[in-house]
């Protein structure tokens, strides 16, 4: 297995991407890891690292999109980018997936052009594993479509559930909600009302547990969370920030004649907090509906959330969750167009 690696990605790049590409590397032995960036700046912190393993190599990439640059038109300026660079090795066979903690719209663009949707696949969605009572719930989509059709959330409940079974062993079948302003069905939007009406007439194993508001995600009622583009990535930032203030007002509420033995308490408590929150316990997300994969990172990304990350994107190709979706989307397909189901609203586009 060839996992490519955006050396040039992130806040902290390239030293915690190359740092996190050779903890991988020796923990990782079966996948060949390929590190794409400015060779110049690559090699002395290979070199400062230690021994390099044999299943680590270097390609090289000249350009990199800036965290802030508008994605589509750096990709056309900048042909022989990191991003690009990695997109094109697994559009080619040169690897299997790859992972960028980089410009987010620069890697859906460029995994979009590069690789393709997969059969059947409308649009692709961001699907990130968010902590909740339970485990993990995914919420898909994040931020790839802010328009979506009824036909595109339809997918996207099918994907992700597939990717909580195989990637994170979710048992029988998972729980899939819909993201709406309440739990009743007859809620929200026409698109939602449409929406809702799909999942309940859709005859999968699929396990439609119906209208779903946003602290359902942390109670841990669903496996995964269904919501457009918009939305789910308002949610994401919420909570990060979130959790973020919690850690402070929890350390703040600490006075100067706290004991230390309250302290430590609390310290212990607050480590906990952040290890069960943190996004590098997971590493990363994949674009669901893309040949190949596409993993992408958080731009302020540590070594252990690179590591974490390749592990990930190991899990997602040895169980072949492309080829679960594609069989999915197949049988949908054949229904749809038996019960002439599709065409209904016009979003088999």
């Amino acid at each position: 297995m060839r996992i490519a690696i955006d050396a040039m990605g992130g806040d902290h790049a390239p030293e915690v991407v190359v740092e996190g590409t050779l903890t991988s590397a020796r923990q990782l032995a079966d996948v060949h890891h390929l590190l794409v960036g400015d060779q110049a700046r690559i090699d002395p912190l290979l070199e400062a690292g230690g021994p390099v393993p044999s299943n680590l190599q270097v390609v090289h990439a000249s350009q990199i999109i800036e965290m802030g640059e508008p994605p589509v038109a750096a990709l056309r300026e900048k042909r022989d980018n990191s991003i690009s660079v990695c997109a094109r090795l697994v559009r080619d066979g040169g690897a299997d997936g790859f992972i960028s903690a980089g410009n987010t719209g620069g890697a859906v663009a460029a995994a979009i052009y590069y690789l393709r949707q997969l059969e059947g696949v409308k649009r692709a969605g961001i699907a990130v594993p968010m902590p909740s009572e339970k485990g993990r719930c995914i919420v898909i989509d994040v931020g790839a479509n802010l328009n979506c059709k009824p036909l595109h959330l339809l997918q996207y409940g099918i994907m992700a559930s597939i990717y909580a079974k195989e990637v994170f062993k979710v048992p029988g079948s998972p729980r899939v909600g819909l993201l709406n302003v309440g739990t009743e069905a007859g809620k929200g939007s026409s698109l939602m009302k449409e929406v809702f009406s799909r999942f309940e007439r859709l005859h999968l194993n699929l396990d439609f547990v119906g209208n779903v508001e946003g602290l359902d995600v942390f109670r841990g009622t669903c496996d995964v969370v269904v919501c457009d583009g918009y939305v789910g990535n308002v949610l994401l930032k919420a909570s990060e920030a979130c959790s973020e203030l919690a850690i402070k007002v929890f350390r703040s509420a600490l006075g100067d004649d706290t004991l230390p033995e309250a302290r430590a308490v609390v310290d212990e408590g607050c480590r906990r907090f952040m290890e069960r929150t943190d996004y590098a316990s997971v590493g990363g997300a994949p674009l669901l509906g893309v040949r190949g994969l596409c993993v992408i990172s958080h731009g302020r990304s540590s070594a252990l959330a690179i590591v974490n990350a390749i592990r990930y994107a190991r899990e997602f190709t040895e169980n072949k969750v492309n080829d679960k979706i594609v069989e999915q989307l197949r049988k949908v397909g054949i229904w749809g167009r038996l019960s002439g189901w599709f065409g209904e609203a016009g979003d088999d586009e």
